[in-house]
């Protein structure tokens, strides 16, 4: 991924602040988000890591559309679940167990060799693990879904309604207004001013 002119490295992107990272289809989104997932997960990158190391539930993650939803939890899951089975075989291999880690790709493993002793490679995949079982408690949601989780469970804090009614689309609502609007002031209208508004719309 491209940031401004310069190539995104998610291993070494500040977790701490904000950061806007714009970026058109077919350009390592996915895959990206998912190495910054385990970057928080680990607490990965000295002084640009955030300060703790973060579980699912811990992080929000939004998108766009339910495919695209499910494509990251999928994804972010599996990238889990490789990093971890990679500092396994990190270990094995260290102690004579096989001959060569598994093979991942090297921003994987670029982050994995972050974690040099076999406690530290232990203590990493267990974590990358535990992560990847609570995968189901994660928040990556849309927007729409996740403010409507929002709304439904803060609405004694702002007294809003506790039953809210999630719109997918708004056409049937702006069907629905545009048919009253009519009713109301167009089919009311004398013959002559009927037959302009016929022919203008």
């Amino acid at each position: 991924m491209i940031q401004g002119s310069q190539v995104l490295a998610p291993l070494s992107l500040p977790l701490k602040g904000h950061a806007l990272i714009e970026a058109s289809a077919g350009t390592g989104k996915t895959y990206t988000l998912a190495m910054l997932y385990l970057r928080l997960i680990l607490n990965h990158g000295g002084s640009s890591a955030l300060g703790e190391p973060l579980l699912p539930h811990n992080i929000l993650v939004v998108t766009f559309t339910k495919a695209a939803t499910q494509e990251l939890r999928d994804r972010i899951r599996q990238r889990l679940v490789e990093a971890a089975a990679y500092l396994r075989s990190c270990i094995e291999a260290e102690a004579g167990l096989i001959d060569n880690p598994l093979a991942v790709d090297p921003l994987l493993a670029e982050l994995c060799a972050a974690y040099t002793e076999p406690a530290q490679q232990a203590g990493a995949a267990k974590r990358l693990e535990m992560a990847a079982e609570a995968m189901d408690e994660a928040a990556i949601s849309t927007i729409h879904a996740w403010c409507y989780r929002l709304l439904s469970e803060f609405s004694l804090y702002y007294g809003g309604a506790f039953e809210q009614q999630l719109l997918e689309s708004e056409t049937e609502l702006l069907k629905e207004i545009s048919e009253d609007f009519w009713r109301l002031n167009v089919l009311g209208m004398n013959r002559d001013a009927l037959a302009y508004m016929m022919q203008r719309f």
